[in-house]
């Protein structure tokens, strides 16, 4: 995951590239996202929190806005981000979840 800090704000900016390895489309929907303890912000303007469809192979971004509450820069915290996928084919959907260790910027 990419972040960025918002020097006027504070809120953190953080692009989260996903991957499909499955062998068809899904659209895919961010439902759950923190960074540290706090959560992402689904009507911030620059959030992208689904994609419509990502093609088998294919990485597709979200972009998730966090408050300044999140954390101090320089400290390291935890990002997870969790949702839905459908896939395009009416082959089973279900949930997905993903969490790493971050240095905040």
């Amino acid at each position: 995951a990419a972040i960025t800090r918002d020097p006027t704000t504070g809120n953190y900016t953080v692009v989260l590239t996903v991957a499909n390895h499955g062998n068809v489309a899904a659209s895919l929907q961010v439902t759950t996202a923190t960074l540290g303890s706090a959560s992402f912000n689904a009507a911030a303007p620059a959030t992208v929190a689904s994609i419509a469809s990502l093609a088998p192979g294919a990485t597709g971004r979200f972009t998730l806005v966090f408050p300044a509450a999140a954390g101090a820069p320089g400290i390291l915290t935890v990002l997870r981000a969790g949702g839905t996928y459908v896939a395009a084919t009416g082959q089973p959907s279900g949930n997905w979840s993903a969490g790493s260790r971050v240095q905040l910027p």
